[in-house]
């Protein structure tokens, strides 16, 4: 039976995530490795989101608009998959496209992940789930500013 010891992230590692894989490595007597699929179009934003520096996770660039790539850069480690996880909201759209490729383990739907980040949808989700859960709010685009008094009135 092959190990699951290997966990992917989007886009960038936080170090808390690197701290409990290696705990969880520890907890479970395996060694853990980890894999940052980074989209090739955020590759270069070094500064702006965090990378390991311990060794743990290894970044694997590809571009997320291809599927084929997306699955050439999973396929090795597809048997291994213990858990995927994306921490960042700007890297939930990355995460979606990654989703398909990840048949064998627990992970959110394309759908979920779409309906947790636009917030139109996670209103529209709430609100039919349970109305007391949401506030009051209308949906407004640039044709109804001249109107915007009147729909304001709506929420007094």
């Amino acid at each position: 039976m092959t190990v699951r010891d290997t966990i992917v992230t989007i886009n960038g590692v936080e170090p808390g995530l690197v701290q409990a894989a290696l705990q969880h490595g520890k907890e479970m007597n395996i060694t853990i490795q980890g894999i940052v699929l980074v989209d090739r179009n955020y590759a270069n934003e070094v500064a702006s989101r965090p990378i390991d520096t311990t060794g743990v996770f290894k970044e694997i660039v590809c571009d997320f608009d291809s599927p084929d790539e997306l699955q050439r850069a999973i396929k090795p480690y597809a048997d291994r998959l213990l858990a995927v996880t994306c921490r960042f909201e700007s890297a939930i759209t990355a995460f979606r496209k990654v989703i398909p490729f990840l048949p064998n383990i627990h992970r959110p739907t394309e759908s979920a992940l779409l309906w947790s980040s636009d917030k139109s949808l996670m209103r529209n989700r709430l609100s039919n789930y349970d109305e007391a859960l949401t506030p009051k709010y209308q949906y407004m685009e640039s044709k109804d500013m001249p109107n915007v008094q009147n729909l304001l009135r709506d929420f007094t």
